[in-house]
Formats: C-alpha cells, sequence, structure tokens
C-alpha cells in the first residue's frame, strides 16, 4: 500500500468486524468462540487496525460496538507493535493504516457527546501506546530516555496544543479534560520526551494557565503532569521553577482531595532541593504555611491524602539540611494530630471480621490470601541470628505491615485493616521516625507525648488505651531509655492488657508492646525479673480463642525469642511449655493463622538450635560452660514425636495445596536441625522422602502434559508465538482479558504451580545433606529404583524454564554429585551438557549452583580427583572409578564457558569469585589443557580469585594458581597489568598459610631474579602492597 495513498475500508470488512463484534458480546459461547478465532486470523492483516480505527471513530454506531473495537485496535496495535520490535517479517503496520489510526484517534479524542466519555479515555490510552511503541521500534538499540523527540509523531505535542487554544472557550469542559487526559498519560509514560521535546517551552506555560482553572479534572491532570514532568528535571520546567512554586502554592487551598493529594507530592518531591525557594529563604512564615497545609491534610479523611501528608513530618524532621527548630515549636500543633490518628475510627473498625475471629469459626480457604514459599536461603537471612532490631528489620508499625513475620502485629494471615497500609499506622510511623530525628527533637516529642499516653492509658474507652499502647510501643522502638524508670510500673500494667477479659484490640496490640522491650527483659537486672511472667503471657496469648491475638501473640514471641536468646534454655519447662503450646495450637489453629504458626516455631527452633551451635563453638574455642549441651534439645526424641506427627500429617494433607509451603518450609528447617539423628531416620525419613519425590515427579509430569497441550494449541494457531516463548506466558493464553473474547476451553489442563517443585526439590537437597546415611540406602536402593525417579525429575527440573526450579534442582544435583558420589559417577554424564548450559552470569543463582556443580564433579570424576574418602563417601565403599574419565570431553566447552564470565563486565562479583574457583578446579583436573590457553584470562582469574574470602577453596586455588604461574609465566608477563594484578592478590592476603606462603615467597624472587624491569614493576604497585611484599617476602 501507498504511504501516500487515501486508505478506503472496504465496506464488507466492516461490516465482518461489526458482526464479530457482535458475537463477542453474545451470551453463546459458540459464537464467541467463532469470533475468538476469526479474530485471530484477523489481526495478522496488514489493514486490521485501521478498520477497528474506522469502526471507533463512526458516531452512528452504538457505544458498545465502538468500545469493542477501541479494546480491539489496542490488542492490535500491541501485537503489531510488538512483531515490529521482534524483527519479524510480518504483522508490521505500514504509515497508511498507521496514518489512519492517528486520524482517527485524535478525531475521538476531541468529541463531544458527554456520553462519550469511554470513546475519549480509550482514544489517549491508544495514542499512548502508539508513541510508546513506536519510540522503542525506532530506538531499539538505545536507551529510551536518550531521546527527545516523538520522531514518529513530531506534530502531536503541537497539534495538542492547537486544539487546547481551539477548545479553550468551550461552555462543556470535555474536550479539553480529554486532551490534558492525554498530555498527562504522555508525561507519565514519557516524562524525559514530553520535558524537551521542542514544544515543551509552549508545553509549560499551558499547564500552568490551566492548572489554575475552575475544573477540578483539569487541574488535577496538569498538577500531575507537572508533578510526572518534575522527574526528569526538564530545562523547560526548570527554567521556571520559580512560576511552578507560585502554582503550587496558588492551589495549596484547594479543598478536592485528588488535588491535595497531587500538591502533597509535589512539595514533598520538591523540597530537599528547593525548600528555601519554598519558603522564602526559610522564612517562618511561609514554612508554617507549608506546615499548616501538611497538618490539615493530616488530618483529612482522604486515608490517600493523610497518608501523603503525614510522611512529610519524617521526612521533615531526618533532612540534616534542615533545622528543626520551628518544627519543635510546631510539636503542639502537630504531635496531638498524630496520637490521635492512631486510634482506630469506626471505617477501620468496620473492616474487622469480628464475627469470623472467634476459634470456633473455621476459616474459608476464599478468604485466605495466597501463601508463598520462602527458599532455605530467604530463611536462613529471616532467622538463623537476625533479630528484629538488626539489618534495618526494626519491627516499627511500617515495616511491620510490609516485613510480614517480624511485625508481629501486622504480619501473616490477616484482616483488611491489619494487611493494609492504612491511617493509624502511618501515624505511629511518623511518630517513631520523629522519635529518632535527633535528641533535641526527641526531647520535645516525649515531653508532650508522654502525657497524652498516660492519660489515654487510664481512659476506660479501650479504642484509647489501644491508641496510647500503639504510640508508646512506636516512640520507644529504638530508644527507650526515657521510659526506663517507669517500664517497672509499666510492664505489670500492660501485662494486664493481655488478659482475656480484656478487648482483643487491646490484647493484641498489649503483646506488641511487651515484645518491644525484649532487649531490656534481656539486658538488665530489672527486666531479668518479668521474662517468665512475659514469656508465659505470650503463650497464654497463643492460645487465645481470638485469632488476632493468636497472631500477634505468634509475632510477639518470636520477637521475644529472638531477643533473649539463651535465656530460653535456662529451664527444661520454658522449652516443654513452649512445645505444649505449639502443638495445642496444631490442633486448634485454621487457616489463616496456621503460616504464623509455622514461622514462630521455626523462629524459635532456630533459636534453639543457634544457641546450642554457639556453645559447642565455645566449647571448641574452651570458652565453654561446664553444662553445655552436646547436641540442641530439638534431637530429643520425645521433642520430634511431639511436632513431627502433626507436621507431617497436615502436610500429606494439603498435598495440591498452596497452605503447604509454610509445611515445607517446617519440614525442611527441622530437617536441618534433627535429620542427622538416628531416631529420624529410623521414624520418619522414608515418609518424608517418598511423599516429597511423589510431589515433585507429579508436578514434572503435569508439567510436561501442560507443555505439550500448550505446544498443541499453538500448532493449531490458537495462540500467539509470543504466548508460547517464555514459562511465565502460558497465562496469557488462556484468554486476552481486556477484551474478552477468549474463552478457556474446558479441556485446557490447569497450569501447574512449579512452586511446589522449588520447595520438593529445596526439602530433597535438605535429606541429602543431613540425613546420611539412611537416605543413602533408601535413594540407592536396587530393588526400590527411588533413584530412577529421582535422577528424571532432576534432569527434567535443571531443563526447566522456571528460574527456581533450575536453580533448585542444580542445588540438589551438586549434592548428589558431593555426598553420593560413588552412585552418581554412572549417571554424571547425562547431566553435564545442560548443567554447563547454565553457566550464564545474567541466571545469577543458576550460575552459581551450575559452577558449583562443575566443581564438585572436577573434583570427584575428574582424572586427579583423590583416591581416599571423599566429601562423604564411607571407607568400606570402593573408590570412584576414573579410568572413563567423564569430565575430558566437555573441558573445552566448561573452559569457554568460565572464560566469558571471567571476561564479562556485567557479572556481580559473586558470580565472578565463584566462576573463579571452579575454574581452579578445571586447571588442577587438566593442567596440560589449560595452561596452554591460560594467557586468554589470567589477569581475570586471578582478579577475581583474590576477592574470594579466605577459606580452604581459596588456599587450594591459590596453590594451583602459583602452580600455574610458575609452569607459564610469560602469560602473566605478556598481561596487561599481569605482573600488577598478581602482586596485588599475593599481598591481599591476611593470613596466608605456611605452604602457601611458601609458594608465593618462590613465585616473587623467581619474577624478581628473570624481570629486567623488576623496580618498574615495583613502583606501578600502590604503597601497601610494595611495603607488604617488602616486609613479608623480602622482596
Amino acid at each position: 500500500m501507498n504511504a501516500n495513498q487515501n486508505w478506503q475500508p472496504d465496506m464488507q470488512k466492516i461490516g465482518t468486524i461489526i458482526t464479530l463484534i457482535e458475537y463477542i458480546q453474545s451470551s453463546d459461547n459458540k459464537k464467541q468462540k467463532e469470533a475468538f478465532e476469526k479474530f485471530h486470523e484477523l489481526k495478522k492483516m496488514e489493514e486490521f487496525s485501521a478498520y477497528c480505527a474506522a469502526i471507533f471513530s463512526r458516531k452512528s454506531l452504538s457505544i458498545a460496538i465502538r468500545r469493542q473495537s477501541g479494546l480491539l485496535l489496542k490488542e492490535a496495535l500491541r501485537h503489531n507493535f510488538r512483531k515490529q520490535n521482534s524483527d519479524a517479517d510480518d504483522n508490521t503496520i505500514s504509515d497508511s493504516v498507521l496514518n489512519v489510526c492517528k486520524k482517527c484517534l485524535i478525531q475521538c479524542l476531541c468529541e463531544e457527546d458527554e456520553n462519550s466519555k469511554f470513546i475519549r479515555d480509550t482514544s489517549a490510552i491508544a495514542i499512548t501506546t502508539i508513541v510508546t511503541e513506536l519510540h522503542h521500534i525506532a530506538n531499539t538499540n538505545m536507551a529510551f530516555s536518550r531521546y527527545s523527540e516523538f520522531d514518529e509523531w513530531p506534530d502531536l505535542i503541537s497539534t495538542l496544543l492547537n486544539l487546547l487554544k481551539q477548545h479553550q472557550n468551550d461552555k462543556n469542559p470535555v474536550v479539553l479534560q480529554s486532551i490534558l487526559n492525554l498530555i498527562h498519560l504522555l508525561c507519565y509514560d514519557c516524562g524525559k520526551i514530553m520535558g524537551e521535546c521542542r514544544d515543551s517551552a509552549s508545553l509549560i506555560p499551558a499547564l500552568f494557565a490551566f492548572a489554575t482553572s475552575s475544573n477540578t479534572e483539569m487541574r488535577d491532570y496538569c498538577l500531575k503532569s507537572l508533578y510526572f514532568l518534575f522527574a526528569w528535571q526538564p530545562q523547560s520546567l526548570l527554567s521556571q521553577i520559580d512560576k511552578y512554586i507560585q502554582v503550587l502554592l496558588h492551589c495549596m487551598s484547594d479543598t478536592n482531595a485528588k488535588i491535595i493529594k497531587c500538591i502533597t507530592d509535589s512539595l514533598i518531591f520538591m523540597m530537599n532541593e528547593y525548600w528555601p525557594r519554598l519558603t522564602n529563604n526559610n522564612n517562618k512564615e511561609a514554612m508554617l504555611r507549608i506546615f499548616d497545609f501538611m497538618l490539615n491534610g493530616t488530618m483529612n479523611e482522604d486515608p490517600d491524602v493523610c497518608c501523603t501528608a503525614a510522611e512529610f513530618w519524617a521526612l521533615y524532621a531526618t533532612d540534616r539540611e534542615k533545622s528543626n527548630s520551628c518544627l519543635i515549636e510546631y510539636f503542639p500543633k502537630l504531635i496531638p494530630v498524630l496520637v490521635k490518628r492512631c486510634r482506630f475510627t469506626e471505617d477501620l473498625l468496620s473492616l474487622i471480621d469480628f464475627d469470623n475471629d472467634d476459634q470456633s469459626k473455621a476459616d474459608l480457604s476464599e478468604d485466605v490470601a495466597p501463601v508463598f514459599y520462602k527458599s532455605r536461603a530467604e530463611r536462613n537471612d529471616m532467622y538463623n541470628g537476625h533479630d528484629s532490631t538488626e539489618n534495618g528489620n526494626d519491627g516499627s508499625p511500617q515495616q511491620a505491615n510490609r516485613n510480614g513475620m517480624n511485625g508481629p502485629m501486622y504480619g501473616g494471615m490477616m484482616d483488611e485493616e491489619e494487611s493494609s497500609w492504612n491511617i493509624r499506622k502511618c501515624c505511629a510511623s511518623q511518630l517513631e521516625k520523629l522519635s529518632f530525628a535527633g535528641e533535641e527533637t526527641k526531647r520535645a516529642l516525649l515531653a508532650i507525648v508522654l502525657p497524652i499516653i498516660k492519660q489515654a492509658l487510664e481512659s476506660e474507652d479501650f479504642l484509647d488505651r489501644e491508641a496510647g499502647l500503639l504510640v508508646l510501643g512506636a516512640i520507644t522502638q529504638k530508644e527507650y531509655e526515657s521510659i526506663i524508670p517507669s517500664l517497672p510500673d509499666l510492664i505489670p500494667f500492660i501485662l494486664k492488657q493481655c488478659k482475656r477479659d480484656k478487648h482483643i484490640l487491646v490484647q493484641q496490640i498489649a503483646c506488641w508492646s511487651l515484645a518491644r522491650f525484649s532487649n531490656w527483659y534481656y539486658t538488665t537486672q530489672e527486666g531479668d525479673q518479668f521474662y517468665e511472667q512475659i514469656l508465659y503471657q505470650f503463650l497464654d496469648s497463643m492460645k487465645s480463642s481470638s485469632k488476632r491475638v493468636q497472631r500477634a501473640a505468634c509475632g510477639s514471641i518470636a520477637t521475644f525469642i529472638t531477643s533473649t536468646k539463651e535465656k530460653l534454655m535456662k529451664k527444661q519447662q520454658y522449652v516443654e511449655a513452649l512445645m505444649n503450646t505449639f502443638l495445642q495450637a496444631f490442633n486448634n489453629y485454621h487457616l489463616k493463622n496456621f503460616p504464623q504458626l509455622i514461622d514462630v516455631i521455626l523462629v524459635c527452633t532456630t533459636a534453639i538450635a543457634n544457641f546450642t551451635a554457639n556453645q559447642q563453638q565455645q566449647q571448641q574455642n574452651g570458652q565453654h560452660g561446664d553444662n553445655a549441651p552436646a547436641d540442641n534439645v530439638l534431637c530429643d526424641a520425645k521433642f520430634q514425636d511431639a511436632l513431627l506427627p502433626p507436621i507431617i500429617q497436615r502436610w500429606v494433607a494439603f498435598d495440591g495445596d498452596s497452605n503447604i509451603f509454610p509445611l515445607f518450609e517446617a519440614i525442611t528447617q527441622w530437617t536441618l536441625f534433627v535429620g542427622h539423628t538416628q531416631h529420624f531416620q529410623t521414624h520418619y525419613l522414608e515418609q518424608i522422602f517418598l511423599n516429597t519425590l511423589k510431589i515433585t515427579v507429579d508436578l514434572k509430569n503435569e508439567c510436561r502434559a501442560y507443555a505439550e497441550y500448550i505446544k498443541t494449541v499453538h500448532d493449531d494457531g490458537v495462540i500467539d508465538d509470543e504466548h508460547s516463548e517464555n514459562d511465565e506466558d502460558h497465562d496469557a493464553s488462556n484468554g486476552y482479558h481486556e477484551n474478552g473474547y477468549h474463552q478457556r476451553n474446558g479441556n485446557e489442563p490447569e497450569k501447574p504451580d512449579k512452586e511446589f517443585w522449588v520447595c520438593g526439590l529445596d526439602l530433597l537437597a535438605q535429606l541429602v545433606e543431613r540425613c546420611n546415611p539412611a537416605i543413602r540406602r533408601l535413594i540407592w536402593d536396587d530393588k526400590s529404583c527411588h533413584y530412577q525417579r529421582l535422577l528424571e525429575m532432576l534432569y527434567c527440573s535443571i531443563c526447566e524454564t522456571h528460574f527456581n526450579v533450575r536453580r533448585n534442582g542444580l542445588a540438589l544435583l551438586g549434592d548428589l554429585i558431593s555426598l553420593h558420589a560413588v552412585n552418581m559417577q554412572a549417571h554424571i554424564g547425562k547431566f553435564l551438557k545442560i548443567v554447563i548450559a547454565n553457566l550464564n552470569a545474567e541466571w545469577q543463582t543458576v550460575c552459581t549452583n551450575a559452577s558449583w556443580c562443575i566443581g564438585q564433579s572436577l573434583f570427584v570424576f575428574g582424572p586427579n580427583a583423590q583416591n581416599n574418602e571423599i566429601n562423604g563417601i564411607p571407607e568400606n565403599q570402593d573408590n570412584v572409578n576414573h579410568d572413563d574419565n567423564v569430565m575430558a570431553p566437555h573441558c573445552d566447552q566448561i573452559l569457554a564457558h568460565l572464560v566469558d564470565i571471567l571476561k564479562s563486565q556485567a557479572a556481580p562479583p559473586y558470580i565472578v569469585t565463584n566462576i573463579a574457583i571452579t575454574m581452579a578446579r578445571l586447571v588442577q583436573a587438566f593442567p596440560d589443557r589449560i595452561i596452554k590457553k591460560w594467557d586468554q584470562f589470567a589477569v581475570e582469574w586471578i582478579t577475581s580469585l583474590a576477592m574470594f574470602q579466605e577459606d580452604q577453596d581459596k588456599i587450594q586455588s591459590f596453590q594451583t594458581l602459583m602452580f600455574v604461574v610458575m609452569k607459564n609465566p610469560i602469560a602473566v608477563v605478556q598481561s596487561r597489568n599481569g605482573c600488577t594484578v598478581l602482586f596485588k592478590s599475593i599481598a591481599s592476603w591476611q593470613n596466608p598459610p605456611k605452604t602457601l606462603n611458601d609458594q608465593f615467597q618462590k613465585v616473587l624472587c623467581g619474577f624478581k631474579k628473570a624481570a629486567p624491569n623488576w623496580d618498574h614493576i615495583m613502583n606501578n604497585l600502590d604503597q601497601n602492597t610494595r611495603q607488604t611484599l617488602r616486609n613479608r617476602y623480602n622482596v
């Protein structure tokens, strides 16, 4: 089609498309299916977008028909742009078709009919789609943000500005609103270009003008546009910053919630850099005007406005560039408001499901939020010695809401009020942040807030007491020294609020407040006297009939046990009471609170295990007490028999239900603690292994069946190419939800949830690591053939597109190679090619796990593998047979992948250091083959090895490196900076062992004797490196 030719639609095709649209809107499934299949073919036509646009712009058609054609147009544009962006030969969109779409959309954007709002809004979205997609296509090889013009629609902004002029005097403002809506969408999606384009100098004044319009929608669109533009700091706006500030200050008197929020956002955004201009060089009157505006926003009943405005106070107070003196003077106005907003409102109370809070009411599965699996690494970060005041996870109201378990009051499966970020939590968090904004600020805060808290706690109204306890916990989060003198009297009062005769909201917040002072119970003699009383109160609250109190108690005892550390171990009855409470909770807790229960069990048992490990470490260091236990108390058979049977029973019952994930976590973690015991291996191992193997094998089979279905459907032309390219995109094959014209096939299998596979692999790896020798016999028993099912499933897992399945599959494979080498020798050859293919730095932990598998394979299967006991192979088994040298055919391929990663500029340090260790294993296995080529990667390898922590792997790797250097020193000498990098890596060692140190001495002396420019080499080193080499090696 000629680009200059005027396109004319075929009326027969228009009629066909209109009929198909009517089919979409029909209740007849056959017609809907027919329409879907035909639209799938039609959208491959070059002109389909133009036909949709033509129908969309016909005012004579019903709004319903035009509405559906607009949705089809958006989908067709996205489809064609996506194809064009992927360099496909077909399905691109020509200039002539595109021009038809542009013309029709501009026409629809300006429709004046009141009933055409959807048409105008759809036009704005479609125009934005064209602009953003075309710009990406035109600049596929360059960053989107580098461009300052809409090259594919150069007159768009000038057209919109002209339309604003044409319609500025319209009595009905709908067209102006529509145009400004489009500008606001463009500023959101393409803010940099909008601020730098040739028409920006005219655009900014136009936005200023309409920002003060009497029409609320127009003001809102303009202020949002300016806000989005300001984020890019365009010169067109910065050159008029004073005018922008005037507009914002003028609009501060607005009463509309949307406008107030936008002004608040803008002022907060600007306050860091432009506070002097906003306040006329810190003029007190100007500052107080902004404070009054923010205070009114904090008192606003609109939750979004209130939360946004409330955030201002802490941002201001914690900014070191600003003086808090004016803010402190304002505290008598501000603090009572923040405290008042911490009180439950009727709206918040209405969100609480008091009727179903009683334990006697079962939870409906549809009321339970989705549960997600946490891997071993994620759990280690959460539980292993990370108490709630460390690592930035302070258990504060705002963190509690966002970080789950560490925020006992707000974590887990909660009511809508608990799970949402609301006004009272926001204001409590602001009081908390103000409390550590400096000593002067905190003193001023406490002087005002403590009397308010005291009055609230003495109130007969339970809502006042609840708010007082919330505020007390908030302001004492990081430092509670100021109220330490009051704690001996305050703690008994709070304990009374936990009793079951109090309102459940008071019990809940009282548990949370008591947990805030956990460090005081641990570190002071006065606090220690309350330990037992608080422990038993928390355990009693866990047995409450209120689900909310149960959740609060679970979170509070987790914080309490983690913070008070070994105090739990002082008395046997403490641990027994804890375990008995857990056991009772297993029988009583319903779906919502069950993940919370599992979390607190994991936190507490981890604390017990960590304490035992620390005691054993002290014993080894000669710093232990006389009664240091030999093993953690969880290994006691009675504790295993108390907790494991109910956990396993629920685990088996939840097969196929996402509520199984917390149980997987619990069993995996407990295997770490007790998997080595004979009792666990005798009574529980086989059931756990077989059920886990069944789950993973079933998932593997379901994924295979689903993939075959998708392939069949794709071959039949039912879904698009892009929907089959990525594992995560298969959901799209269930239909174009936006258009609503694809109905799910009744024979379509449900998409497998691969998280079950992820957690199953995680647990299998833990069993292999911790349950020897029983797990080895269980897997490799020839009669059972479990190993055949396991290895087939494992191979499929490392071929998976799902990132976490592949990662965990490689972790399990590495464990089997390391710990079951004799058994794996006959099978490793099947895995090596796909493992090597996973050596890709972009795949992060998949890459490091693949690297580890390769390194372990080289160690146990390489030609120079040790002939003694290998990493868990008992002496009474035959040694690994290396005659076949299974690694040799893969040597060059491994080397190529490792070198690519070592040379990659984008690979993160933790990956290249891991790869460097694997390279050392490769050199150890095939020294003659690798040394010949090591000039290709010498400098990168040495640099990466130097970054690794000093452990046995690094020692062995550097011994290999020194061997290579002595065999082929030319590679170092001839490499740019080769000698400098080598010498710096040697000097970087803090405590090299004697054998390695002797090698360093020999290499350095060899270079000094052979190098004619030794002094020049030494002068290129930094002073610290030179000094270290001279002092340690006398060179």
